[in-house]
């Protein structure tokens, strides 16, 4: 994952990670406690945790607490006694990354140990649950909580073999789905994140013979697993990341902003709109603070089947009538929702909506929902200086322009077919 996080992304969170005192538990510890976060330290082994924790204090960041539990033998009652000591502990909880799990027996269903099979569960299922069930108070009290289980590749897609760990994952799939749907409009989000083949205990054991020098260290997954826990994925929720994607293989229609002070925001968009169409794919465009003169992309496109629906009040920030320009403005909007929720349209521009946001003059939740429950395959571009930062989070794509030189500030006024 291409991610840059700032030095503080974690500052004044607290987050607790199971597993820690090993392979990528133990990193992202380290890891989080890094970039700023107060980490709270879960595993079995006494020993372990105690030198993760020494390891911690020697950077001298914040100084790490650890408990231990056994996830082979946890009780729910044990879950709920840990979650007790915490709350005297610590006000809350930001974030908790379940990374603890066994792999029990890599062999086919029908020589499949039922203890074994029992074992697995016991781990990577029940007492998952049992703790996500005890720290729910905990991660509620957050602003902005983030609930992470660890997930794998054979969680999606069964293979053969692999019928314990295979089976807990789908499960642990299912159970974050669930509760992101239950804690939607709360403020905590769940999530996945499958960490690929890395070079861990774990993955030796499975594969004894693989070159451990080919696999991605627990380091190299790090960007991913700050992100999760970082408020830049504030708005992701319900959703399974790989760490380590093969390639890009996902079809799905994703979400472009064209921001910045720089000109060519509408240029690029309408560009990518003239392709769309050009394979024969069905586009509509809202145009906000456009004016009342004719434009190059409308006289091209809407010949072609293109709808627009344009504001065309020749809007200014200098307004002398709000109430005019905002009902204008919600007037296009209602298009704007409309095509948002139609199916058969495969793009939606939105031209200069930040500006309908910054200035209030729309609801910034309102887009946000609208964008969030639009048609899977549907694409939406935005264009726009100053891009609300949960429009940027929610985004797929952003790039912005940076002005270098413009032809206007040499006494060159706008033309026909450059500027409009």
């Amino acid at each position: 994952m291409h991610y840059q996080p700032q030095d503080n992304l974690l500052k004044n969170r607290i987050i607790l990670v199971t597993g820690a005192s090993d392979g990528i538990g133990r990193v992202a510890a380290l890891t989080y406690a890094r970039f700023g976060a107060s980490v709270i330290l879960l595993g079995r082994n006494e020993q372990k945790l105690r030198a993760v924790a020494g390891e911690i204090q020697s950077h001298g960041l914040l100084p790490a607490h650890w408990f231990t539990l056994d996830l082979a033998t946890a009780t729910s009652a044990e879950c709920h006694a840990l979650a007790n000591k915490l709350a005297t502990l610590v006000p809350r909880l930001d974030g908790v990354l379940h990374n603890a799990g066994i792999l029990g027996d890599v062999v086919p269903m029908d020589k499949q140990d039922p203890d074994t099979w029992q074992a697995v569960m016991q781990v990577n299922v029940n007492a998952t649950f049992f703790l996500t069930q005890a720290l729910l108070p905990l991660l509620l009290k957050s602003e902005s909580g983030s609930l992470v289980f660890t997930t794998s590749s054979v969680g999606r897609q069964g293979r053969a073999g692999w019928g314990a760990y295979a089976a807990s994952k789908f499960a642990t799939e299912g159970m974050m789905q669930v509760l992101a749907e239950e804690y939607k409009p709360h403020n905590l989000r769940v999530n996945c994140i499958n960490p690929g083949g890395t070079r861990t205990a774990m993955r030796a054991s499975a594969f004894p013979t693989e070159d451990p020098a080919k696999l991605k260290t627990p380091r190299d997954l790090m960007p991913l697993y700050l992100w999760l826990m970082g408020d830049d994925s504030r708005r992701k929720t319900g959703m399974s990341f790989d760490a380590q994607p093969n390639q890009a293989q996902q079809e799905r229609g994703i979400l472009i902003v064209f921001t910045g002070n720089g000109k060519g925001k509408t240029t690029a968009a309408f560009g990518t709109a003239t392709r769309a169409v050009g394979h024969g794919k069905k586009v509509g465009v809202i145009q906000f603070i456009k004016g009342q003169w004719p434009n190059g992309e409308r006289n091209l496109l809407e010949p072609l089947g293109v709808e627009f629906q344009v504001m065309a009040t020749g809007f200014t920030w200098e307004t002398q009538n709000r109430e005019t320009d905002t009902a204008a403005c919600l007037a296009v909007w209602e298009h704007g929702k409309r095509m948002l929720a139609d199916a058969t349209l495969d793009m939606v521009i939105l031209d200069e909506l930040t500006y309908m946001v910054a200035y209030d003059y729309l609801p910034l939740d309102a887009v946000l929902n609208a964008l969030t429950n639009r048609p899977a395959n549907q694409t939406v571009i935005i264009t726009g200086r100053g891009c609300h930062r949960e429009i940027l989070d929610a985004a797929d794509t952003v790039s912005e322009l940076r002005p270098v030189k413009h032809a206007f500030d040499a006494g060159v006024k706008a033309q026909i077919g450059i500027d409009y």
